[in-house]
């Protein structure tokens, strides 16, 4: 791993910057049937757009059996944005630290910022992410209930 920490290290304060485009339903803030009306980016698609942002940067530098989770993720949307508007995201690698790669950045419609977050991402083996989850199915059954480990 310490061949693509390297990698990534050589990527630390360097601006990225993507686009999209808020250009159907399942952008939209759907909490609501009213406020779906309104047409208004929603803060789950923009954290989705950020973390797939962050992902794009670090996949290209991981070895293929390696891959880079979310575990913490903070967002303060600070401004709404109508639907059919480009949303620009701009964001670095701000520290690189064992396993943990920590993102920061600020989003801006067409009009003004909308949004600052902080991303970490873990860089983790798929093998130990599929095993951790296959032993956390084992423990239930497929019914969704826990085992009856308990014999009266």
């Amino acid at each position: 791993m310490n061949t693509q920490l390297e990698k990534i290290n050589l990527l630390k304060d360097k601006e990225f910057n993507y686009s999209f485009k808020v250009k159907d339903e399942s952008y939209l803030w759907s909490e609501d049937q009213e406020v779906l009306q309104f047409g208004a980016l929603s803060t789950t698609a923009l954290m989705a757009e950020i973390h797939k942002c962050c992902y794009d940067i670090l996949k290209n530098v991981l070895d293929d059996n390696q891959v880079a989770v979310v575990s913490h993720s903070c967002i303060d949307h600070l401004s709404s944005t109508p639907y059919s508007f480009k949303v620009f995201i701009k964001f670095k690698i701000t520290q690189v630290v064992q396993n943990r790669v920590y993102f920061e950045g600020e989003v801006f419609d067409e009009i003004n910022k909308i949004a600052t977050f902080k991303v970490v991402r873990n860089i983790v083996s798929k093998r130990i992410l599929k095993k951790n989850l296959n032993l956390k199915m084992e423990s239930i059954n497929f019914s969704g209930q826990l085992p009856n480990n308990n014999t009266h």
